[in-house]
């Protein structure tokens, strides 16, 4: 440790400093959301996987307009006999997540949408919106900033949704 005054207060500085960069970096880390898609979970594997402006775009294509996301994500599932679809739609706060949760789940069941107006879910202290249409069982909800919407093709969807829910 040095041991001239002008010395000792650049090394207490530098520890200052580098102490407020490391609270920064874990306020960020903890207070972003983590987006987990897997590569495989349980019999499934992870066949296709979009992110960024691309998965945005899709997004806004399935909501038939444009919509404003900070992130963006859909991955395809394959197993035995089941199939689902994930898409992750990341606001930039809880409220707007929520709003957007709102406005899909007003608009299922309407005369443009193919699919049966949504119902609520739950099991477990787990809540979800249900719908169905084109041959697949429809689930959206919110985890934070996020919106997910899990379509699943398989006999048993209201299981393996509530599984895919806790684990994603």
């Amino acid at each position: 440790m040095p041991g001239r005054p002008e010395t000792m207060e650049r090394w207490i500085a530098a520890v200052v400093w580098s102490a407020l960069g490391v609270a920064a970096f874990l306020l960020y880390y903890m207070t972003t959301l983590h987006v987990h898609l897997p590569e495989s979970w349980q019999e499934f594997h992870r066949t296709a996987y979009v992110q960024g402006k691309d998965a945005i775009a899709e997004i806004g294509r399935l909501h038939k307009q444009p919509i404003d996301l900070s992130r963006g994500y859909r991955a395809d599932y394959d197993g035995r006999c089941r199939q689902f679809t994930v898409w992750v739609a990341v606001k930039t706060n809880a409220d707007e997540a929520r709003t957007l949760l709102e406005e899909m789940t007003g608009r299922t069941g309407s005369g443009y949408a193919v699919l049966s107006p949504s119902a609520l879910v739950r099991r477990g202290g787990l809540t979800a919106y249900r719908s169905a249409g084109m041959g697949q069982t429809d689930f959206h909800y919110v985890k934070g900033t996020a919106v997910y919407w899990v379509a699943i093709t398989a006999p048993d969807p209201d299981d393996l949704v509530m599984h895919i829910i806790l684990d994603f």
